[in-house]
């Protein structure tokens, strides 16, 4: 079963941003929470996003999430 993680635009979109920086703030948060709910398995959560795991790693380092 796939559950669905909403976001408050407000929260994403704020003042003046661009198309790049609300996409980038989308990735951000559903890969933070994926990594959260899967503990870290970035297999698992590479899986879960439709990635491969070499494309999550290229995301996780683009974005600057690092580390457990």
């Amino acid at each position: 079963m796939t559950r669905e993680v909403s976001f408050p635009m407000t929260l994403i979109v704020g003042h003046r941003k661009t198309i790049d920086e609300v996409i980038d703030a989308i990735e951000r948060r559903m890969i933070e929470h994926a990594l959260k709910k899967h503990r870290w398995n970035r297999k698992t959560v590479a899986q879960e996003l439709g990635l491969s795991r070499k494309g999550l790693m290229k995301k996780l380092k683009r974005l600057g999430i690092d580390g457990e």
